[in-house]
């Protein structure tokens, strides 16, 4: 169960959707498992890999070792986010890939190198990529290289080894915070309310119970790295998995809040230490105070 207070702000029965956020988020991630989904997939072919597909162990919590391992294929062909590579970017402080020559590290595997884009048709206008060829660092699979720096960690699916799910991202129902006084609220609805994505996933997101008995555990919860903490539609089916995504991982604060200059006007650590007393500042409120209509 989800335990949260409310603390009301700016109108008569406005509760703080934020602060409802940060109590979902700190009870699932005491409960979730790690798994690792590719929403809007892209594939990489890393052509220097030559081996027999091969298992590596990650582990399910990264706060709790009672919660266990589980095996993670590696072949020659992956899917990353399409976000991941943004050529825009080049000459910035993004971290993936940008152009030929960029290196990132696969979460629990290896550091690759983008070698070739392949854009679909041929056409480097469209910026429609249908395949990154990579190389990999054989050295790195457990470890990151010591002769070089590699800022960017990105997650991934082995394509050979993949199960298809549907994801619906729940985003915000309106388009403002408050409606005008003399607006219909229904023109304000959001018509992205709900995305859909033919998302890729680990083969471990159905458990080997749920694939025997053929019979989805609606109780589990997991967290898909980068992307956020999802649950079963109660639609969902061992052959045909749905998730809904519960809430989103919490941006930085600091990343929100912008200098004139483009700049964090705070550091993450000092965003952070007042997110927690702001926290703790809310969770000293009086009972009868939780509710109190706003001025």
């Amino acid at each position: 169960m989800v335990s949260f207070k409310f603390q009301s702000h700016h109108t008569p029965g406005s509760q703080s959707q934020e602060l409802l956020d940060d109590n979902i988020l700190a009870d699932l991630k005491a409960i979730s498992h790690n798994r690792m989904v590719v929403l809007d997939p892209i594939r990489v072919e890393i052509t220097s890999y030559t081996s027999e597909p091969e298992s590596t162990q990650a582990v399910n919590h990264p706060g709790d070792s009672s919660a266990g391992t589980r095996d993670l294929s590696f072949s020659n062909t992956i899917y990353i986010e399409q976000d991941d590579f943004q050529p825009a970017k080049a000459g910035t402080d993004f971290y993936r890939f940008t152009k030929v020559g960029d290196e990132v590290k696969l979460r629990f595997s290896y550091v690759i190198k983008l070698e070739e884009i392949i854009w679909k048709n041929g056409d480097e206008k469209s910026g429609v990529v249908e395949c990154l060829k990579c190389s990999h660092d054989p050295a790195t699979r457990d470890c990151m290289p010591k002769d070089r720096s590699i800022k960017g960690v990105v997650h991934w699916v082995d394509a050979n080894n993949s199960v298809d799910i549907e994801c619906r991202l729940i985003q915000d129902l309106f388009t403002v915070e408050s409606f005008p006084a003399d607006k219909d609220f229904m023109e304000f609805l959001n018509p992205n309310s709900m995305l859909i994505k033919a998302a890729k996933a680990e083969k471990s997101i159905l458990s080997e119970t749920e694939i025997s008995s053929k019979k989805i555990n609606f109780s589990n919860r997991y967290q898909f790295e980068r992307k956020g903490y999802f649950a079963h539609d109660l639609d969902s089916t061992v052959e045909r998995p749905i998730f809904n995504r519960t809430v989103a991982l919490k941006e930085s604060a600091a990343a929100k809040k912008l200098g004139a200059d483009g700049k964090p006007t705070k550091s993450r650590k000092e965003e952070q230490e007042a997110q927690r007393l702001e926290n703790e500042r809310l969770m000293k409120v009086p009972v009868e105070e939780l509710f109190k209509q706003g001025e």
